[in-house]
């Protein structure tokens, strides 16, 4: 029960107990004065009628004419007279007749009706006495329509005074209901501030108190974001472009690799600068420094169309550049305009045409590839580059059935598993690494044709996408998904999103209406993954998003984390529940780092999960670092292995 409440009932019980008891004696008063009115009133008809009876001298039937004026005319129930002796000469007595009030009124209030007397005497000697009873019928009457009004004023009284404390304890209370809002707020990864100080000094201390808890609480996770934002420039840039460097690129590698990947197939290009030397000695250290981090922005620019694309110095003389989706052509595109940009950046600093040039070696790399592979190949294509006389570039694909397939093939394949409903679910366990337990299940989807080929998601997410087809296939998905769901099926999933489906035009209302659809059982049954990427690039679509899973029960997390942004608040706007990086990038970060970016998690509650998980080895050393829950082969080993034992 919440304090208001306590304090409301404590108070109410008091104030109403106090009005029934005032109401208990006001009413007791009146019956005490009914009474005594009852006997006064049968006194002072006693008094007057034994002084009327004293003329008649004795006479009989002058006295009973005299009594029956009286008991007539009044409210009696029994005049009776009586010699000194106690015989009877005269009575007269009225039946009760039934008070016009409630019986249950008559028998919680009895009326005992007193019986007044007086001397009938002649001259000086008596001769007789005289009782008379008043009719109570009357009386319950009066006392009747005062109960009434007691209750009525006793309503109003305590009606207009419970209202008026419930006013009065709503203003005094109302600092601690913003003090609670405060609370929740730091559990929402919010830091709200109360400017206005209670007039009352116990809540004023408290609100002091929760601004500075407020503060403070902020304060550690600004520092957590400087700290990470400042580590990740140390480990993850190249000082002079501010580009990503080589140990960056070897960490992202899996994930552009990985068959699942969203944005599937891609290129490659790794470009050399040959006259680095000629630029420092013609320009100086300064304005060499410039003109290379010009050059990086360059390179920036003509990749920034592709999501998830990584620009890279890998050493003084090499840069990296990869475009997940990118198909040949556009990369040949890319660096015919990139060897022009050079031309006008050696203008602009006045360098000689034959100071400094570039060679690029194009590789087209395809899902599921591993790192090595592909720089061994991207290396040769780069050589090749450099070795040729008409040109400075070379572009050098792997060829296998899905680069050999057409858009036309690619869109039979995808319309006819749409149609045949040929669209498998593949699920990865997420498992703790304690007790193998699976707390999810990661969702992404293949396809297969009529001759029994599969494709998984990173073969065709490209093709789909250029075909306008994707959308269909994720709703067409998730509606199997759903359905899995309210047949009983156990644990949470969460279904990885691309940022293709979240940019479309049907994505959210698609969303809504599947949502709404099942809404009786999504609660702490489905997750949703964004990349790292989506999250901080496009914060206000993910936002808008988060708010529509979070309506319906459903929870969000960010995968592919990977520390790109130079600001973590977007993590406060979002609030996701956990964040998936592969296991490489725990491993890969400092003390600081990972302190940092734990002191942001716990604050906002967030989980860390280790994702690509392929060794015990690589299990303890995470462990020791305070990272429980994975994702990859070992956890579908683990999963498979405590599925047995059970």
């Amino acid at each position: 029960m919440t304090l208001f409440k306590q304090i409301t009932l404590l108070i109410s019980t008091a104030l109403l107990l106090i009005l029934a008891a005032i109401m208990a004696l006001s009413f007791q008063n009146a019956s005490r004065a009914l009474h005594e009115q009852l006997y006064e009133d049968a006194q002072n008809t006693a008094g007057s009628l034994s002084l009327t009876l004293g003329t008649a001298q004795g006479d009989a039937g002058t006295m009973e004419t005299m009594i029956n004026a009286n008991f007539d005319s009044g409210h009696y129930i029994r005049i009776a007279l009586h010699d000194l002796s106690g015989t009877s000469l005269y009575e007269r007595i009225k039946e009760r007749a039934k008070p016009d009030v409630p019986e249950w009124f008559v028998t919680w209030v009895p009326i005992t009706v007193p019986t007044a007397s007086a001397q009938v005497s002649a001259g000086w000697n008596p001769i007789a006495l005289l009782h008379v009873q008043s009719d109570p019928a009357h009386a319950y009457v009066q006392l009747f329509d005062t109960a009434r009004d007691l209750l009525l004023s006793f309503s109003v009284i305590a009606l207009i005074s419970l209202l008026i404390l419930n006013a009065l304890l709503h203003t005094v209370l109302r600092p601690l209901g913003r003090v609670q809002n405060q609370a929740e707020s730091i559990l929402q990864n919010r830091f709200v501030l109360q400017d206005r100080l209670p007039f009352t000094t116990e809540f004023r201390d408290v609100v002091r108190g929760m601004n500075a808890m407020v503060l403070k609480v902020k304060e550690i996770f600004e520092k957590g974001n400087e700290a990470m934002a400042r580590n990740r420039e140390l480990l993850y840039n190249d000082p002079v472009t501010r580009l990503f460097n080589r140990r960056y690129l070897m960490l992202k590698l899996p994930e552009l690799l990985d068959m699942a990947n969203e944005r599937g197939d891609g290129m490659m290009l790794l470009m050399a600068f040959e006259g680095a030397q000629n630029v420092n000695q013609r320009l100086g250290r300064q304005r060499g420094d410039e003109f290379f981090r010009r050059l990086g922005t360059l390179l920036e620019h003509q990749s920034a169309r592709f999501d998830e694309h990584i620009v890279a110095r890998i050493n003084g003389t090499e840069f990296a550049i990869m475009l997940p989706g990118c198909t040949a052509d556009e990369a040949t595109q890319i660096a015919r305009q990139l060897d022009d940009l050079l031309a006008l950046l050696k203008e602009e600093y006045q360098l000689e045409p034959g100071d400094c040039a570039i060679s690029i070696g194009l590789y087209r790399y395809l899902c599921g590839q591993d790192a090595g592979t592909l720089m061994t190949k991207a290396d040769y294509a780069l050589t090749h580059a450099k070795a040729r006389e008409d040109g400075n570039t070379y572009l050098f694909e792997s060829k296998d059935d899905r680069v050999a397939m057409g858009k036309e093939q690619w869109r039979g394949i995808i319309e006819t598993s749409l149609t045949q409903r040929r669209i498998a679910l593949d699920f990865w366990p997420v498992v703790t690494a304690q007790s193998a337990a699976v707390i999810q299940r990661v969702v992404t989807f293949s396809l297969h044709d009529a001759q029994g080929a599969s494709y998984p998601y990173g073969a065709f997410a490209a093709e789909a996408t250029a075909l306008g087809l994707l959308d269909e296939l994720y709703v067409t998905a998730l509606e199997q998904l759903l359905r899995r769901i309210d047949e009983g099926s156990a644990g949470e999933y969460s279904v990885r999103l691309s940022g293709e489906f979240l940019r479309s035009n049907v994505a959210y209302a698609a969303l809504e209406r599947l949502l709404g659809e099942h809404a009786h059982r999504l609660k702490h049954r489905l997750a949703f993954e964004v990349s790292d990427t989506m999250a901080h690039k496009h914060l206000d679509l993910v936002t808008r998003f988060d708010a529509l899973f979070e309506h319906f029960g459903c929870r969000m997390g960010i995968n592919q984390f990977l520390g790109q942004s130079s600001d973590y608040g977007y993590l406060q706007t979002i609030r996701p529940q956990f964040l998936k990086a592969e296991a490489a990038f725990w491993l890969d970060l400092s003390d600081e780092s990972l302190q940092a970016l734990r002191l942001m998690t716990d604050t906002m509650s967030i989980t860390l999960i280790a994702a690509g998980v392929q060794t015990p080895q690589q299990l303890e050393a995470l462990q020791s670092r305070g990272i429980e829950i994975i994702q990859g082969p070992l956890a579908q080993t683990l999963a498979d292995e405590a599925a047995r034992r059970s």
